[in-house]
Formats: structure tokens, C-alpha cells, sequence
């Protein structure tokens, strides 16, 4: 296997949340969805491997390092996702009182920035359209600096990635948070108004996760836990 430094790193990191997640989810004795989580991680796998084939051939080191940095990606967004899963239900005090405070010091509502959304549909339809695309932003940005050559850009831009999320996990692990709908209701006709990524019904989930925890793990179900610090903000500025 024909790895660069910054392509090792990542796949030490995905290869020991491997072995974390396993040893939590066999100690916390939860469910999971094995015929799911193989799908995706076959996928993923399959990328990484596909770029090792290229990069083995001398076929097109661009290609290869796009679905190399491409498939380690997809790998580590599924064991991060379950990682994050295993600190629920939360040991400690979530901070969202704190982070309210500092809302209202700033003069800022929420819950007054969705009604404003959902009075100007168009708006709150673009920004969904941004949030939910954050993750194909990302690879949009690996397959452009794979292809166009820039391998140290990619490798940057990858390992910046992992290490964000990192500590984005660790931070909420101490501090937990779940953001303004985990409290805030939002009236009916907003969400039959505008698409909502985070509404009534996904907070008061988090809610029951609080408390509850995790019983049954699954790709489709995994939820953004951590309301602060904002990963997607963080994505948004890496893309």
C-alpha cells in the first residue's frame, strides 16, 4: 500500500475510531445495523481502493489521489459519526443556557431568524440547500484538488478536516450542546412553509438522546449531535 504521510495519519485515525466504536458499542451492548454500515463503508473502502490501484499502475496519480483522499473521507465521516453516538446519554451539563445568554447579549433569536426564513421561502430554501450539501461540498472540493494536482492543498485540506471534527467531538463530549430546537419550538406552518434541517420533531430527538442514549445504530438514523461548536460552519470555511 502506497500512502503519503498525511493519508497514513488519516487512515491511524479512522482505523483507531474503528476499534474505539467497536469496544463502546460491545460494552454498551447497542444494536447496530450491520448490513448498513457495510454498504457505506464498502463504498468507501472501494473508492480507497480503486486509488490505490490507480496510483499502484502509475495509470493517473491526480485520480488517485482524489480517491484516496476521497474514499478515507467517506471512512472517517462514518466512524466519527459513530463515535460521536457513544458519549449519549451526555455525562455532563449541556452549556445551551450559556450559549443562549450569549445570543441575547448579541441581540440574536433563532427562532426569530426561521419565521424571517420561512416569510421569504426562497431563502430559507437556498440555505437548505447549503446545509444539507455540506458534506458533497467537501468531496466536490477533494475530487478538484485530486484532479487539478494539487496533492499538498488536498492532504492539508483532508488532514485540517479530520482534526476539526476531532475536536469539534472532544469539545461536545465536555460541553455538551444541542442547539436552539432542542428547546424552541417553532410553529407548524414554518416547516410546512420552508425545508427544515433541524426543526420540532429532530430536537426533541436529541432531547430523548440526552437522557436515553442510543439502543439501535444506523446510518440513516445518525443524527448531528453537536450544536457547538458548528462543524458545518467549520465546513463551510474549509470549502
Amino acid at each position: 500500500m502506497r500512502l503519503f504521510a498525511a493519508e497514513r495519519f488519516v487512515l491511524g485515525v479512522v482505523a483507531t475510531l474503528f476499534l474505539v466504536d467497536a469496544a463502546l458499542i460491545a460494552v454498551k451492548g447497542i444494536r447496530v445495523d450491520y448490513v448498513g454500515y457495510f454498504i457505506c463503508s464498502l463504498a468507501g473502502a472501494g473508492v480507497f481502493l480503486l486509488g490505490q490501484f490507480y496510483r499502484k499502475s502509475g495509470r493517473d496519480l491526480r485520480i488517485a489521489a482524489a480517491l484516496i483522499s476521497g474514499g478515507l473521507f467517506i471512512l472517517f465521516t462514518l466512524v466519527a459519526s459513530v463515535f460521536n453516538y457513544m458519549f449519549l446519554p451526555v455525562a455532563f451539563p449541556t452549556i445551551d443556557h450559556v450559549l443562549f445568554r450569549v445570543d441575547a447579549a448579541f441581540g440574536y433569536s433563532w427562532a426569530g431568524i426561521v419565521l424571517w426564513a420561512a416569510t421569504h421561502p426562497w431563502v430559507g430554501t437556498i440555505l437548505f440547500m447549503v446545509y444539507a450539501t455540506s458534506l458533497p461540498q467537501l468531496l466536490v472540493v477533494v475530487i478538484t484538488l485530486g484532479f487539478t494536482g494539487k496533492e499538498r492543498m488536498l492532504h492539508h485540506f483532508l488532514v485540517t478536516g479530520v482534526l476539526g471534527a476531532c475536536a469539534s467531538i472532544v469539545f461536545w463530549i465536555f460541553f455538551p450542546t444541542f442547539g436552539p430546537s432542542a428547546y424552541v419550538q417553532v410553529p407548524q406552518w414554518v416547516s410546512q412553509t420552508i425545508p427544515l434541517a433541524v426543526g420540532n420533531t429532530y430536537g426533541q430527538e436529541l432531547v430523548r438522546l440526552t437522557t436515553e442514549g442510543v439502543v439501535y445504530l444506523s446510518p440513516k438514523d445518525v443524527l448531528g449531535l453537536i450544536g457547538f461548536p458548528s462543524f458545518h460552519i467549520f465546513m463551510a470555511a474549509m470549502s
